[in-house]
């Protein structure tokens, strides 16, 4: 049982994750600190809020602290995490925290490699318009709920749970486990996909309702038990209509703001929550027809001189090839334009050849250097290897920029009107679609 009396540091306090339980914490009247030495859109929430933030990892930040709180991101020779341990304070994973402030409430978890952020966020909107009042926490910044999470006082708790660590192995006895879908991930951390598969059943058999997309060939070969939605296969079954529409049998016709068949994908897995949960099926079609997307998920920036500016998340294969896919319909007569970020060598050197191959899809490919997320260089592995995979399969729009600087210059010179330009990877890339958006309006933001 949390004791709020207690005082709480986060190591890394601005990672969107990390952030969102400071806040949560912070609002529920426990005193709260935290240190980090990067940038994020968190940070200044995190001061306005009056909580302090340090600008470096120190021991002396410990001062006072009882409860220490670090991720999987954090090194284990962390000064702070190194001396919390020696010095024998309550040392928590992120998880473990996170399960300790749902524990009082029905617990919905939505995991799976793509699309856990998007259906944890429609999830959270349709039980607020039911006005349920729920509380949770978002892996991203959701217009509609002002940031990353949600304190109600109704009986429902959702959240995203992190797949790519094994620590959602915390979350036994869900009320809810949604699985949006699984692929070969994080396996620096597991190993082998088989390991990952192994884990994510040992979860869903712990849990008291299981919500899975049978589409998803992987989650099919799983053997899974509880409910299943897909527009192939499932109990739970819908239908496409077109890049924002599908019918389900009892629900009717939705038409979504927010495009592509992997969204459509991720309202069916909300509509079946909702069956399961009782929820009045009017209010959770009204709801998800006005659903407009998390920060960073194909998010339309601007538009300036007749260049539309976007941005997204998409650091994986797959949601490259449905992101792109997905704007090449929405736009068939205009450029696509891309600059890619990868994001970690681990990724990199397994997935670089299936991330040349999703990139195709645009008609200019710019690929910068690797974003490191902290992992350490690989010898060999470069985002150059993406470039070089394009060149020889004769793509000849393709660029690689050692500096990211350098790809915003090249960019500005490149840009025309018509032109859909669109920013994708985890890392620090979004910056450059916001300041050029920012140039070709003329220094106006």
């Amino acid at each position: 049982m949390l004791d709020l009396n207690k005082r709480f540091h986060f190591i890394g306090i601005g990672g969107v994750g990390m952030s969102a339980l400071a806040f949560i914490l912070h609002d529920m009247g426990a005193t709260v600190s935290g240190s980090d030495t990067g940038d994020s859109n968190f940070m200044e929430r995190l001061l306005s809020k009056g909580i302090r933030v340090f600008r470096k990892h120190d021991p002396s930040n410990l001062e006072g602290v009882h409860n220490v709180i670090y991720s999987s991101a954090i090194s284990p020779d962390n000064p702070e995490l190194a001396f919390a341990k020696a010095l024998g304070l309550n040392v928590m994973h992120r998880a473990e925290l996170l399960k300790m402030v749902m524990d009082p409430y029905e617990r919905i978890g939505i995991t799976g490699t793509h699309g856990k952020t998007t259906t944890s966020a429609m999830s959270l909107k349709v039980l607020m318009d039911a006005r349920l009042d729920p509380s949770g926490v978002i892996g991203g910044d959701f217009p509609y709920i002002g940031g990353n999470y949600r304190l109600g006082r109704g009986r429902f708790f959702i959240a995203e749970i992190d797949e790519s660590d094994g620590s959602f192995l915390y979350f036994s006895g869900l009320r809810c486990l949604v699985i949006t879908n699984i692929e070969e991930e994080h396996l620096e951390h597991y190993g082998s996909f088989e390991e990952l598969k192994e884990k994510i059943k040992k979860l869903a058999e712990v849990c008291e309702l299981v919500i899975y997309n049978a589409d998803d060939p992987n989650l099919g070969e799983m053997r899974l038990k509880g409910v299943s939605y897909g527009f192939e296969s499932g109990s739970f079954r819908g239908r496409i209509l077109g890049d924002r529409s599908l019918f389900v049998d009892g629900f009717g016709r939705l038409d979504l703001y927010v495009a592509g068949v992997h969204n459509l994908s991720n309202a069916l897995g909300v509509l079946a929550l909702c069956d399961c949960l009782g929820i009045d099926k009017g209010k959770a079609m009204e709801s998800l027809s006005g659903f407009k997307g998390v920060k960073r998920r194909m998010e339309v920036l601007g538009e300036a001189e007749g260049i539309i500016f976007m941005d997204d998340y998409a650091h994986h294969p797959t949601e490259i090839r449905a992101v792109l896919l997905t704007l090449r319909k929405l736009y068939r007569d205009k450029r696509l334009v891309v600059l890619f970020q990868p994001h970690r060598y681990s990724r990199t050197a397994r997935m670089y050849k299936e991330m040349a191959d999703s990139l195709r899809v645009a008609d200019w490919i710019g690929i910068t250097e690797i974003y490191s997320a902290s992992e350490v260089p690989i010898e060999g592995i470069s985002g150059k290897l993406i470039y070089e995979t394009l060149r020889v399969a004769g793509i000849e729009n393709a660029y690689f920029f050692p500096d990211i600087e350098i790809a915003k210059d090249v960019l500005k010179g490149e840009l025309k009107k018509e032109d859909i330009f669109i920013t994708m990877g985890a890392g620090d890339v979004y910056k450059v679609g916001r300041a050029l958006l920012v140039e070709f309006k003329g220094g106006c933001s």
